[in-house]
């Protein structure tokens, strides 16, 4: 007993130094910023960047995007603009991806590259357009701000992958009069000379070319990203085994949510006037359905849009890395773009290099307005 009552004193100076060292949710959140923002420091070291722009405001909220700007002159009219769109469930995620020796190569050919944030798609309180409307308003803002930050925002390349590979595709496809938010931004309208999406949603209303496990077949993510009231997301929510558009559209199909999945399913827009689209999709992907992206790719074949798709070979969301098995390799030694093929994380890096350059020439020939 009495190594016992020996012991408590320690046992509380423990437990008491425990709940006095533990973080506060203020702390955490706070250590997270400090991460993020040391992370972008690296990034953006030696680099002409102005940070933390704000394009809108969204309830009050500021919401912002960075410009890695070209330090000289290369192209009449104004720099043409990278625009990377971070990925993240629509809810998560960061846009410090992008910067480093590659940005730096993108400013000495004479690029802009911005990297923006939205609001994300939170249960209950926004959905799938609010992050739809602010990638639109990011680049009516790129347009209203050209001349001030010496940019050409007839000439914008948008790129991401997951969510943010669907927003690029959103972002460029969607008609500028669909989407609208800050009514000072309204009447400005970009215009698109290529978008890259890795691994993005091509759509929502296309259940024949979904599957289990994916963002659009079950119900969970589905519910939050269109929204309605709690209990609508709740009820959606328990919804199992069954493509979440498919019952909506069976149950109702003047319900709203149905339309808004519609609305922001990138394949609605596509036509043969729509800018150069270059898609990378894993055939191992469980998350997003690599089979809308190949839908795509056919439907662009259909109608004389100019879609470049690789579909990567065993690779799963993240694209890497896919080697092709030695016996598919052995039988198909010259597979090339709309097959199945083996393109590792730099190889991709590459092609979309060249579809950038290439976006960005062929534009100097044949000026988009």
């Amino acid at each position: 007993m009495a190594f016992i009552k020996k012991l408590c004193p320690m046992f509380c100076l423990v437990f008491a130094c425990g709940i006095l060292c533990a973080e506060t949710p203020a702390e955490k959140e706070l250590k997270k910023y400090q991460a993020v923002q040391n992370r972008a420091d690296r990034l953006y070291k030696g680099l002409n960047v102005k940070r933390d722009v704000v394009y809108k405001k969204f309830r009050g909220k500021d919401v912002t995007m960075d410009l890695i700007l070209p330090a000289k002159k290369v192209f009449e009219g104004g720099a043409p603009v990278f625009v990377n769109i971070h990925g993240g469930g629509w809810n998560g995620g960061d846009r410090y991806h992008v910067g480093g020796d590659w940005a730096r190569k993108m400013n000495d050919m004479g690029i802009a590259v911005a990297t923006i944030s939205y609001t994300f798609a939170e249960e209950g309180k926004t959905d799938i357009s609010n992050c739809i409307i602010d990638c639109k308003d990011a680049m009516r803002f790129l347009a209203k701000n050209a001349k001030k930050f010496g940019i050409n925002a007839d000439k914008i390349i948008v790129s991401g992958h997951s969510a943010g590979g669907h927003l690029s595709l959103m972002t460029a496809l969607a008609p500028n009069d669909m989407f609208a938010g800050d009514e000072s931004l309204k009447k400005y309208e970009p215009h698109f000379i290529g978008v890259i999406a890795r691994a993005p949603a091509a759509s929502f209303m296309n259940p024949e070319h979904d599957y289990p496990g994916t963002v659009s077949y079950g119900s969970y993510c589905f519910a939050r990203l269109v929204g309605g009231s709690q209990t609508q997301i709740d009820a959606l929510k328990k919804i199992k085994n069954e493509n979440a558009y498919e019952y909506l559209k069976r149950q109702n199909p003047e319900d709203p949510r149905v339309k808004l999945a519609e609305l922001a399913s990138p394949v609605k827009y596509l036509s043969s006037d729509s800018c150069p689209i270059l898609i990378f999709h894993g055939d191992k992907d469980n998350l997003v359905s690599y089979k809308t992206s190949r839908y795509m790719a056919d439907l662009a074949k259909k109608i004389g849009a100019r879609v470049a798709y690789v579909e990567v070979a065993n690779a799963d969301h993240g694209l890497g890395p896919a080697p092709l098995p030695k016996e598919l390799a052995e039988k198909n030694p010259g597979q090339k773009f709309y097959d199945r093929i083996s393109v590792d994380k730099d190889s991709q890096g590459k092609i979309s290099d060249m579809f950038i350059l290439s976006a960005i020439f062929d534009s100097l020939k044949s000026p988009q307005k």
